[in-house]
Protein backbone atom coordinates (compact mmCIF):
# COMPACT_ATOMS: atom_id res chain seq x y z
CA UNK A 1 0.00 0.00 0.00
CA UNK A 2 0.96 3.60 -0.65
CA UNK A 3 1.56 5.82 2.28
CA UNK A 4 -1.21 8.17 2.15
CA UNK A 5 -0.03 11.58 0.32
CA UNK A 6 -2.91 14.15 1.36
CA UNK A 7 -1.61 14.44 4.62
CA UNK A 8 -1.59 18.30 6.07
CA UNK A 9 0.68 19.02 8.99
CA UNK A 10 1.90 15.16 8.59
CA UNK A 11 5.35 16.27 7.66
CA UNK A 12 7.86 16.82 10.67
CA UNK A 13 11.48 18.52 10.07
CA UNK A 14 13.91 17.08 12.26
CA UNK A 15 12.08 14.19 14.08
CA UNK A 16 13.56 13.41 17.44
CA UNK A 17 10.75 10.89 18.96
CA UNK A 18 8.53 9.00 16.33
CA UNK A 19 5.04 7.28 18.06
CA UNK A 20 4.22 3.60 16.35
CA UNK A 21 0.63 3.36 16.49
CA UNK A 22 -0.64 0.00 14.74
CA UNK A 23 -4.65 -0.77 14.97
CA UNK A 24 -6.84 -2.51 13.77
CA UNK A 25 -10.57 -2.22 15.04
CA UNK A 26 -10.21 0.27 18.05
CA UNK A 27 -12.70 2.61 17.06
CA UNK A 28 -13.58 3.02 21.35
CA UNK A 29 -10.14 3.77 22.23
CA UNK A 30 -8.27 5.18 18.99
CA UNK A 31 -9.23 8.78 19.51
CA UNK A 32 -8.27 9.20 23.34
CA UNK A 33 -4.65 7.03 21.87
CA UNK A 34 -4.27 10.02 19.05
CA UNK A 35 -5.17 12.73 21.40
CA UNK A 36 -2.51 11.80 24.14
CA UNK A 37 -0.19 11.32 21.28
CA UNK A 38 -0.92 14.66 19.54
CA UNK A 39 -1.03 16.98 22.94
CA UNK A 40 2.71 15.96 23.56
CA UNK A 41 4.86 18.95 24.90
CA UNK A 42 7.66 18.23 22.16
CA UNK A 43 7.25 19.60 18.82
CA UNK A 44 9.42 17.33 17.14
CA UNK A 45 6.78 14.32 17.56
CA UNK A 46 6.03 12.34 14.23
CA UNK A 47 2.72 9.87 15.00
CA UNK A 48 3.01 7.10 12.39
CA UNK A 49 -0.55 5.22 12.34
CA UNK A 50 -0.80 1.43 10.39
CA UNK A 51 -4.32 0.86 10.24
CA UNK A 52 -4.14 -3.23 9.87
CA UNK A 53 -7.39 -3.28 7.98
CA UNK A 54 -9.92 -1.88 10.34
CA UNK A 55 -13.44 -3.17 9.25
CA UNK A 56 -15.47 -0.90 12.14
CA UNK A 57 -15.32 2.70 12.35
CA UNK A 58 -11.57 3.04 13.32
CA UNK A 59 -10.75 4.35 9.21
CA UNK A 60 -13.24 7.18 9.54
CA UNK A 61 -11.74 8.28 12.73
CA UNK A 62 -8.77 8.56 11.57
CA UNK A 63 -9.56 10.80 8.83
CA UNK A 64 -10.50 13.43 11.55
CA UNK A 65 -6.80 13.24 12.06
CA UNK A 66 -5.34 13.34 8.95
CA UNK A 67 -3.66 16.62 8.81
CA UNK A 68 -1.53 15.52 12.00
CA UNK A 69 -0.44 11.72 11.29
CA UNK A 70 1.15 9.95 8.87
CA UNK A 71 -1.34 6.68 8.48
CA UNK A 72 -0.30 3.64 6.57
CA UNK A 73 -3.22 1.16 5.33
CA UNK A 74 -2.69 -2.38 4.58
CA UNK A 75 -4.73 -5.74 4.71
CA UNK A 76 -4.82 -7.36 7.91
CA UNK A 77 -1.54 -9.21 8.67
CA UNK A 78 -0.95 -8.56 12.46
CA UNK A 79 -0.03 -6.50 14.81
CA UNK A 80 4.05 -6.98 14.36
CA UNK A 81 3.45 -6.42 10.66
CA UNK A 82 1.73 -3.57 11.31
CA UNK A 83 4.38 -2.15 13.66
CA UNK A 84 7.26 -2.99 11.76
CA UNK A 85 5.82 -1.17 8.64
CA UNK A 86 5.41 1.78 11.01
CA UNK A 87 8.80 1.56 12.88
CA UNK A 88 10.32 1.27 8.81
CA UNK A 89 8.51 4.35 7.96
CA UNK A 90 10.31 5.88 11.47
CA UNK A 91 12.07 9.37 10.82
CA UNK A 92 12.83 10.43 14.67
CA UNK A 93 16.08 9.54 16.72
CA UNK A 94 14.02 6.96 18.50
CA UNK A 95 10.89 4.91 18.56
CA UNK A 96 8.34 4.26 20.80
CA UNK A 97 5.75 1.49 20.39
CA UNK A 98 1.72 2.33 21.36
CA UNK A 99 -1.05 0.00 21.21
CA UNK A 100 -4.31 1.62 20.27
CA UNK A 101 -6.19 1.11 22.72
CA UNK A 102 -3.72 3.19 25.72
CA UNK A 103 -2.83 6.42 26.10
CA UNK A 104 0.55 8.04 27.39
CA UNK A 105 1.31 11.28 29.45
CA UNK A 106 2.17 14.72 27.59
CA UNK A 107 5.38 14.91 28.61
CA UNK A 108 6.34 11.42 27.41
CA UNK A 109 8.09 12.37 24.44
CA UNK A 110 10.53 15.36 26.01
CA UNK A 111 11.35 13.27 28.91
CA UNK A 112 12.86 10.47 27.27
CA UNK A 113 14.40 12.59 24.74
CA UNK A 114 16.34 14.36 27.16
CA UNK A 115 17.56 11.74 29.18
CA UNK A 116 18.47 9.63 25.84
CA UNK A 117 20.32 13.02 24.86
CA UNK A 118 21.99 13.13 28.17
CA UNK A 119 23.07 9.89 28.61
CA UNK A 120 23.39 8.93 24.80
CA UNK A 121 21.36 6.27 25.34
CA UNK A 122 20.69 3.36 22.78
CA UNK A 123 17.04 2.70 24.99
CA UNK A 124 15.41 4.36 27.43
CA UNK A 125 13.62 2.40 30.11
CA UNK A 126 10.51 3.75 32.06
CA UNK A 127 8.01 2.43 34.42
CA UNK A 128 4.37 1.57 33.88
CA UNK A 129 0.82 2.24 34.83
CA UNK A 130 -1.88 -0.89 33.97
CA UNK A 131 -5.45 0.48 33.52
CA UNK A 132 -8.54 -1.66 34.57
CA UNK A 133 -11.33 0.09 34.40
CA UNK A 134 -11.57 2.59 37.77
CA UNK A 135 -8.25 0.83 38.52
CA UNK A 136 -4.98 1.95 38.23
CA UNK A 137 -1.70 -0.38 39.52
CA UNK A 138 1.57 1.06 38.87
CA UNK A 139 4.90 -1.14 37.96
CA UNK A 140 8.35 -0.13 37.99
CA UNK A 141 10.69 -1.23 35.36
CA UNK A 142 13.98 -2.27 36.69
CA UNK A 143 14.17 0.63 40.04
CA UNK A 144 17.11 2.46 40.25
CA UNK A 145 17.74 5.32 43.26
CA UNK A 146 18.48 7.46 40.19
CA UNK A 147 17.39 8.30 36.83
CA UNK A 148 20.95 7.44 34.56
CA UNK A 149 22.79 4.66 33.05
CA UNK A 150 22.13 0.71 34.37
CA UNK A 151 23.96 -2.29 33.87
CA UNK A 152 22.81 -3.79 30.50
CA UNK A 153 23.80 -7.23 31.50
CA UNK A 154 22.30 -6.81 35.39
CA UNK A 155 19.06 -5.54 33.17
CA UNK A 156 19.06 -8.76 30.45
CA UNK A 157 20.21 -11.35 33.24
CA UNK A 158 16.60 -10.15 34.83
CA UNK A 159 14.38 -9.85 31.68
CA UNK A 160 15.38 -13.72 30.90
CA UNK A 161 15.00 -14.64 35.01
CA UNK A 162 12.30 -17.57 35.37
CA UNK A 163 10.76 -15.53 38.53
CA UNK A 164 9.65 -11.96 38.63
CA UNK A 165 12.50 -9.53 38.79
CA UNK A 166 11.15 -6.31 38.65
CA UNK A 167 11.66 -5.29 35.12
CA UNK A 168 8.78 -5.49 32.54
CA UNK A 169 8.47 -7.17 29.15
CA UNK A 170 6.86 -4.49 27.45
CA UNK A 171 8.17 -2.54 24.67
CA UNK A 172 5.91 0.43 25.21
CA UNK A 173 7.13 1.72 28.25
CA UNK A 174 10.95 1.60 26.44
CA UNK A 175 12.33 4.06 23.87
CA UNK A 176 14.22 2.76 21.83
CA UNK A 177 17.08 4.00 19.27
CA UNK A 178 15.21 3.91 15.74
CA UNK A 179 18.63 2.48 13.81
CA UNK A 180 18.95 0.10 16.38
CA UNK A 181 14.78 -1.14 16.23
CA UNK A 182 14.89 -1.12 12.52
CA UNK A 183 17.62 -4.36 13.00
CA UNK A 184 15.71 -6.00 15.36
CA UNK A 185 12.16 -5.60 14.53
CA UNK A 186 8.86 -7.64 15.73
CA UNK A 187 8.76 -11.16 15.22
CA UNK A 188 5.74 -11.52 12.38
CA UNK A 189 3.13 -13.82 12.64
CA UNK A 190 3.85 -14.55 16.68
CA UNK A 191 0.93 -13.14 18.98
CA UNK A 192 2.61 -14.05 21.71
CA UNK A 193 5.17 -12.72 23.71
CA UNK A 194 6.16 -10.38 20.50
CA UNK A 195 7.06 -7.75 22.88
CA UNK A 196 9.43 -10.24 25.29
CA UNK A 197 11.12 -11.54 21.65
CA UNK A 198 11.88 -7.61 20.26
CA UNK A 199 12.70 -6.14 24.11
CA UNK A 200 15.65 -8.97 24.64
CA UNK A 201 16.51 -8.49 20.73
CA UNK A 202 17.01 -4.71 21.16
CA UNK A 203 18.94 -4.89 25.05
CA UNK A 204 21.52 -7.48 22.88
CA UNK A 205 21.75 -5.32 20.49
CA UNK A 206 22.33 -1.67 22.74
CA UNK A 207 25.57 -0.71 24.26
CA UNK A 208 23.92 2.22 26.79
CA UNK A 209 20.75 1.73 28.72
CA UNK A 210 19.18 4.19 30.95
CA UNK A 211 16.95 4.40 33.57
CA UNK A 212 13.91 7.09 33.58
CA UNK A 213 11.95 6.54 37.07
CA UNK A 214 8.46 7.65 35.80
CA UNK A 215 5.17 6.48 34.84
CA UNK A 216 4.31 7.91 31.31
CA UNK A 217 2.63 4.86 29.96
CA UNK A 218 -0.77 3.97 30.49
CA UNK A 219 -1.90 0.22 29.56
CA UNK A 220 -5.33 -0.18 29.22
CA UNK A 221 -5.40 -4.31 30.48
CA UNK A 222 -9.63 -4.82 29.07
CA UNK A 223 -11.58 -7.68 29.55
CA UNK A 224 -9.62 -9.49 26.63
CA UNK A 225 -7.44 -11.78 28.86
CA UNK A 226 -8.06 -15.31 27.75
CA UNK A 227 -7.40 -18.64 29.90
CA UNK A 228 -7.27 -22.63 30.09
CA UNK A 229 -7.57 -24.31 27.23
CA UNK A 230 -7.31 -20.90 25.27
CA UNK A 231 -3.88 -20.12 25.79
CA UNK A 232 -3.04 -23.76 23.69
CA UNK A 233 -3.09 -21.43 20.64
CA UNK A 234 -0.23 -19.57 21.84
CA UNK A 235 2.17 -22.38 22.35
CA UNK A 236 3.83 -22.46 19.31
CA UNK A 237 4.40 -18.28 19.55
CA UNK A 238 5.99 -19.34 22.75
CA UNK A 239 8.18 -22.28 21.08
CA UNK A 240 9.69 -19.90 18.78
CA UNK A 241 10.43 -16.85 20.83
CA UNK A 242 12.44 -19.39 23.43
CA UNK A 243 13.98 -21.48 20.92
CA UNK A 244 15.26 -17.85 18.72
CA UNK A 245 16.38 -16.05 22.02
CA UNK A 246 18.55 -19.78 23.75
CA UNK A 247 20.35 -19.62 20.05
CA UNK A 248 20.83 -15.88 19.94
CA UNK A 249 22.20 -16.20 23.46
CA UNK A 250 24.56 -19.16 22.48
CA UNK A 251 25.77 -17.47 19.25
CA UNK A 252 26.99 -14.79 20.70
CA UNK A 253 28.08 -16.36 24.16
CA UNK A 254 26.05 -14.42 26.13
CA UNK A 255 24.07 -15.06 29.75
CA UNK A 256 24.96 -18.58 28.57
CA UNK A 257 23.80 -18.97 32.97
CA UNK A 258 20.39 -17.76 32.03
CA UNK A 259 19.22 -20.54 29.79
CA UNK A 260 18.18 -23.08 31.98
CA UNK A 261 15.70 -20.13 33.41
CA UNK A 262 14.43 -19.76 29.80
CA UNK A 263 14.18 -23.62 29.00
CA UNK A 264 11.77 -23.92 32.26
CA UNK A 265 10.33 -20.91 31.10
CA UNK A 266 9.73 -22.21 27.62
CA UNK A 267 8.94 -25.69 29.39
CA UNK A 268 5.84 -23.70 31.31
CA UNK A 269 4.43 -21.80 28.74
CA UNK A 270 4.49 -24.51 25.64
CA UNK A 271 4.17 -27.64 27.32
CA UNK A 272 2.55 -27.36 30.50
CA UNK A 273 -0.65 -25.73 29.19
CA UNK A 274 -1.41 -29.04 27.68
CA UNK A 275 -0.65 -31.19 30.47
CA UNK A 276 -2.64 -28.82 32.63
CA UNK A 277 -5.92 -28.40 30.71
CA UNK A 278 -8.61 -30.49 30.76
CA UNK A 279 -7.93 -33.20 27.90
CA UNK A 280 -10.56 -32.55 24.61
CA UNK A 281 -9.07 -35.18 22.46
CA UNK A 282 -11.95 -34.01 20.13
CA UNK A 283 -10.54 -30.76 19.92
CA UNK A 284 -7.87 -30.31 16.75
CA UNK A 285 -6.15 -27.84 18.48
CA UNK A 286 -5.44 -30.34 21.70
CA UNK A 287 -4.57 -32.62 19.74
CA UNK A 288 -2.05 -30.70 17.53
CA UNK A 289 -0.69 -29.05 21.50
CA UNK A 290 -0.11 -32.99 22.06
CA UNK A 291 1.70 -33.71 19.16
CA UNK A 292 4.24 -31.22 19.93
CA UNK A 293 4.14 -32.27 23.53
CA UNK A 294 5.31 -35.85 22.39
CA UNK A 295 7.42 -34.36 19.31
CA UNK A 296 9.75 -32.53 21.90
CA UNK A 297 9.40 -34.71 25.34
CA UNK A 298 12.63 -36.40 25.22
CA UNK A 299 13.93 -32.34 24.80
CA UNK A 300 12.20 -31.70 27.33
CA UNK A 301 13.54 -34.51 30.26
CA UNK A 302 17.00 -33.58 28.69
CA UNK A 303 16.87 -29.83 28.84
CA UNK A 304 18.54 -27.95 31.28
CA UNK A 305 15.60 -26.21 32.70
CA UNK A 306 13.75 -29.59 33.65
CA UNK A 307 15.14 -30.11 36.61
CA UNK A 308 13.59 -26.61 38.01
CA UNK A 309 10.27 -28.26 37.47
CA UNK A 310 8.38 -29.40 40.60
CA UNK A 311 8.43 -33.10 41.32
CA UNK A 312 4.89 -34.23 40.33
CA UNK A 313 5.24 -32.56 37.11
CA UNK A 314 9.07 -34.47 36.55
CA UNK A 315 7.32 -37.35 37.12
CA UNK A 316 4.26 -37.11 35.17
CA UNK A 317 5.53 -35.92 32.38
CA UNK A 318 8.37 -39.22 32.48
CA UNK A 319 5.41 -41.17 33.20
CA UNK A 320 3.52 -39.74 29.81
CA UNK A 321 6.80 -40.98 27.84
CA UNK A 322 5.91 -44.12 28.00
CA UNK A 323 2.27 -43.83 27.27
CA UNK A 324 1.57 -45.42 23.68
CA UNK A 325 -2.06 -43.80 23.16
CA UNK A 326 -3.79 -40.48 23.67
CA UNK A 327 -6.75 -42.13 25.21
CA UNK A 328 -4.60 -43.40 28.15
CA UNK A 329 -3.18 -40.18 27.64
CA UNK A 330 -6.30 -38.50 28.05
CA UNK A 331 -7.22 -40.90 31.21
CA UNK A 332 -3.60 -40.11 33.16
CA UNK A 333 -4.35 -36.51 32.72
CA UNK A 334 -8.02 -36.81 33.81
CA UNK A 335 -6.77 -38.18 36.93
CA UNK A 336 -3.51 -36.25 37.82
CA UNK A 337 -5.70 -32.73 37.44
CA UNK A 338 -8.31 -33.98 39.70
CA UNK A 339 -5.93 -35.01 42.37
CA UNK A 340 -4.05 -31.76 41.57
CA UNK A 341 -6.96 -29.85 41.72
CA UNK A 342 -8.26 -31.59 44.96
CA UNK A 343 -5.11 -30.86 46.89
CA UNK A 344 -4.97 -27.66 45.85
CA UNK A 345 -8.19 -26.69 47.36
CA UNK A 346 -7.82 -28.35 50.21
CA UNK A 347 -4.56 -26.70 50.86
CA UNK A 348 -6.58 -23.03 49.90
CA UNK A 349 -9.21 -24.19 52.47
CA UNK A 350 -6.58 -25.14 55.49
CA UNK A 351 -4.90 -22.19 54.98
CA UNK A 352 -8.42 -20.16 55.52
CA UNK A 353 -9.07 -21.97 57.97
Amino acid sequence: MQLNKKLKGSIVHGVKISFIVPVFNKEEHIRDCLNSLISQDLAEVEIIVVDDGSSDNTPQILKEYEDKIVLKTKSNAGVSAARNDGILLAKGKYTICVDADDYVEKDYASSVYGIAEKFDADIVITNMCKVYGDKKLFFKDFETKEDGIIDKDEYLKRLLASRHNKVLHNAANKAIKTKILKENLFPVGITQAEDFHTVVRNVIASKTLVKLNRTFYNYNIGENNTGGFEKLKAVADHKFVYEDIISILKNKNLALEMIPDLEFRKIKSVYMPTISSRPNLKNNRYIKALDLFYEDIDGIISSAGFSKLRLKHRILIKMLKNVKSYENVSKILKIFNTINGFLSNKKMKEFKE
